[in-house]
């Protein structure tokens, strides 16, 4: 375990956390606290022994380079899937996500930019295309050891009666919506 107290010029007190394996640095990150310091080496040196380890450098790589790789990995699929495969990242996911750092997504980003997606006027149904789309990437990234987890893949996929206000579904089965069913008539 390595960890190196620093003291700026200012007075500063910071503390440069290392890990090493066989021998050579992977990881560095600092913190303000010892105590983080040292507890992130130890969860670094436990994932290191279990297998479990990402390099946090390969995860700077970008969602646009790693859905290259992945768009590569889908010509045994049939040319009509690849194109929708292709349209919905160009259409949906390359705008918002395409020039991100793969390990700078969030699952809450994910969750927000599908709800605007549908609150944009977009069918449900398309943007579940998209969330399958942006998982079936980030599940790219996991395999090829870029992410330690996908983001994207605990999260449920908007459904058409849960998004339009007024149109029954769950809420109204709870007594929270209008009671209207699919085409406007009484449940």
């Amino acid at each position: 375990m390595s960890v190196q107290r620093l003291v700026t010029q200012g007075g500063r007190v910071s503390y440069r956390a290392r890990v090493k394996s066989h021998g050579r640095e992977v990881a560095t990150k600092c913190f303000e606290r010892r105590a983080d310091a040292v507890a992130w080496v130890s969860d670094q040196t436990r994932r290191i022994r279990t297998g479990d380890w990402v390099d946090p450098r390969r995860g700077r790589i970008s969602m646009g380079l790693v859905a290259d790789g992945w768009l590569d990995t889908r010509a045994s699929v049939k040319r009509r899937t690849r194109e929708t495969d292709l349209a919905t990242w160009a259409n949906y996911v390359q705008p918002t996500f395409g020039n991100r750092a793969i390990a700078t997504i969030t699952a809450a980003e994910v969750s927000e930019w599908q709800a605007a997606l549908v609150a944009s006027g977009l069918a449900p149904s398309t943007a579940r295309r998209a969330l399958a789309v942006i998982r079936a990437i980030l599940d790219h990234a996991v395999a090829d050891d870029r992410l330690t987890r996908n983001v994207a893949s605990g999260r449920a996929p908007a459904s058409w009666r849960d998004c339009r206000p007024g149109w029954g579904g769950i809420d109204a089965r709870r007594g929270r919506g209008s009671g209207r069913g699919l085409h406007g008539a009484t449940e």
